[in-house]
């Protein structure tokens, strides 16, 4: 070969290596309606809550170009104080938005095929569905999507409700790439932890009242113990309230019993919380939020989440909610009794 050819077939190989590192190098498009000049949109890491980057509007455009590490990033792109906002998963491709013809929340996202996923995920209108019936269609869109990161995010999300050993079968079923994601942390937490599985037997603790005084959780069970985990800054936390304390007016002098476990680091709104509601049973917290031992002895990331052991301590039911604790305790006690 000599050497104008060999000068070409460089060129040619230099032109293709530029245009592939240019087909994968990360952008984003957008194009919005009626969001003035000189308007910031945000960049939010939606994991660990920081601010990653930012881009300004001109004539309803913006364009970022951020260099990330690492990808997929699950981030809240958003703009005017957050009251406009989308979430989004970045993927190293130019991608766009497109909010021309709507409101910025409802834009679309093209370019990201975490993003498919997750749209896909959404579609399910998993507030119809019974308990049963949505953990069932959650597993399922697990299995079929190992190669995901989306799976692991509902993985990770669901963990401390599923339980430990559960959680352990999914995470084991996805791909070795999705389990270095960014939710493995999350999720291994739970499987590590002391939380206890059906059958087991409950992980005694010490933490202390609302008037600071000691208290030991296995001198607090009774016939039925539900260990309730909630926070007074948690709206679906409150709302569940009102169906503890009816199924504790109910069935507490049949040996029913609830011990509430705040996940609180500010006293006076727990105290106010358990006035407001009218809380008559057991509320322990160590008031150290999301680092308290208990919450994380027994793998807890959401709330309202609760464990029901019986009269051994040995675990029955997981995450009962609402009219259901009510149910599951009007058959417990029917049969016990017939």
């Amino acid at each position: 070969m000599n050497f104008s050819k060999l000068c070409v077939l460089s060129v040619i190989i230099l032109l293709i290596s530029c245009e592939q590192n240019q087909t994968k190098s990360f952008s984003l498009s957008g194009i919005t309606s009626n969001i003035p000049d000189s308007t910031l949109v945000y960049f939010h890491n939606l994991f660990n809550g920081e601010t990653i980057d930012s881009a300004i509007v001109l004539d309803n455009k913006f364009q970022f170009e951020t260099k990330f590490e690492k990808y997929p990033n699950w981030v809240m792109m958003h703009a005017l104080n957050r009251q406009e906002f989308t979430e989004l998963w970045i993927e190293n491709n130019p991608m766009n938005f497109d909010a021309s013809d709507s409101d910025f929340s409802e834009g679309k996202i093209y370019g990201s095929n975490s993003q498919k996923v997750e749209n896909v995920y959404n579609e399910i209108d998993w507030l119809s569905k019974q308990p049963e019936e949505s953990n069932r269609l959650k597993f399922k869109f697990i299995k079929d999507h190992p190669n995901s990161i989306i799976a692991a995010k509902v993985i990770a999300f669901n963990a401390d409700r599923w339980g430990r050993e559960k959680s352990k079968i999914l995470y084991d079923g996805l791909a070795p790439e999705m389990k270095n994601s960014i939710f493995k942390d999350r999720i291994e937490r739970v499987i590590n932890s002391k939380q206890p599985i059906l059958g087991a037997k409950y992980v005694d603790f010490i933490l202390k009242d609302s008037s600071r005084v000691n208290q030991q959780f296995s001198k607090l069970t009774g016939e039925l113990t539900l260990l309730q985990f909630w926070a007074s800054g948690c709206g679906y936390s409150r709302m569940d309230n009102l169906y503890l304390e009816k199924a504790y007016e109910l069935f507490s002098k049949k040996g029913f019993k609830i011990v509430g476990i705040s996940i609180d680091s500010d006293k006076s709104k727990w105290k106010n919380a358990i006035i407001n509601d009218s809380l008559s049973f057991v509320n322990l917290s160590s008031l150290k939020g999301k680092n308290g031992e208990v919450k994380q002895a027994y793998g807890i990331f959401s709330t309202p989440n609760n464990f029901l052991f019986d009269s051994n301590g040995v675990l029955i039911a997981r995450g009962i909610k609402g009219e259901n604790l009510v149910e599951e305790l009007e058959n417990y006690f029917s049969n016990k009794n017939s």
